[in-house]
């Protein structure tokens, strides 16, 4: 979160849906588009508490919408056996700081996921994974 008077740690458990569009050239898959994000868990821990990130019974003024939408963007590689490894960055888009209105204006909280996967492709019929 920025623009808080404190140090905040929020540890938040998310069910994503990305919606990937896909270029596959050769062995490099380039993958870009929308990343919608609900917020299932959520604790947020200050020097002397920790608190739910989605109650607004315990986090009063520091609490968190449960609904993101983000982007998503993916570089990768995959071999002519059809196994992948790709790199994965996540950017939130839309401010999930709820609070009471008690908080400066421009006090903004957004997710950010980096991710590194190990796959393989099924059902892929081309000259560089037969």
């Amino acid at each position: 979160m920025k623009h808080v008077d404190s140090t905040i740690n929020a540890n938040l458990m998310n069910i994503e849906l990305p919606f990937n569009f896909v270029y596959l050239c050769k062995n490099i898959m380039i993958s870009a588009g929308p990343n919608f994000s609900y917020g299932i868990r959520g604790k947020l821990k200050t020097d002397k508490m920790e608190r739910n990130a989605y109650s607004t019974n315990e986090s009063f003024e520091r609490t968190l919408k449960r609904f993101e939408f983000g982007g998503n963007f993916l570089i990768g590689y995959t071999n002519k056996k059809a196994i992948f490894i790709t790199a994965n960055f996540s950017p939130g888009f839309t401010n999930i700081y709820k609070g009471d209105g008690s908080a400066p204006d421009n006090v903004r909280a957004k997710t950010t996921m980096f991710s590194i996967s190990l796959g393989y492709l099924f059902g892929v019929k081309n000259d560089n994974h037969q």
